[in-house]
């Protein structure tokens, strides 16, 4: 993994509800070497489609986290595309015994422009407006500290 030179670590202090950081994970994979990650090294899940029954198949969950005993996931989505029935059946599930939030925004910068919380099997919680990134880091630093 490349670091970043000449950049300061900001911790969270430094920053203010909403502001995002260059400073983060990044993707263990190099387009320029080793090629073009969606292309080469995406699961294609769709290619497992005939071993489940119906119109049934795996779907990609775009952020899981573990803290404390608890479970988070996360479901962006990018434009204000809707769910899909499905998935929103599976992303219900998962809330019966974990935080789980679909966010529509700027998956480049993790900049959401709205999200949803489910818990419970319930939307507990719908997002957007002038706060909505402000919200987005409250909640998640909320559930991760509880």
């Amino acid at each position: 993994m490349v670091g970043l030179v000449g950049v300061k670590k900001l911790s969270n202090s430094d920053l203010k509800p909403g502001e995002r950081t260059d400073h983060c994970r990044k993707m263990r994979h190099n387009c320029d070497t080793d090629g073009c990650f969606e292309k080469k090294y995406r699961c294609q899940l769709g290619k497992l489609d005939h071993l489940f029954p119906g119109n049934n198949g795996m779907t990609d969950i775009d952020g899981y986290c573990f803290v404390n005993g608890k479970k988070m996931f996360l479901e962006w989505k990018t434009s204000s595309s809707a769910v899909p029935a499905k998935q929103m059946e599976a992303l219900n599930a998962l809330s019966k015994d974990a935080l789980v939030i679909v966010a529509w925004g700027d998956p480049m910068e993790m900049i959401p422009t709205s999200f949803m919380v489910i818990h419970d099997g319930l939307v507990e919680g719908r997002y957007n407006g002038k706060q909505v990134c402000a919200d987005f880091d409250r909640i998640i630093k909320q559930w991760s500290m509880s």
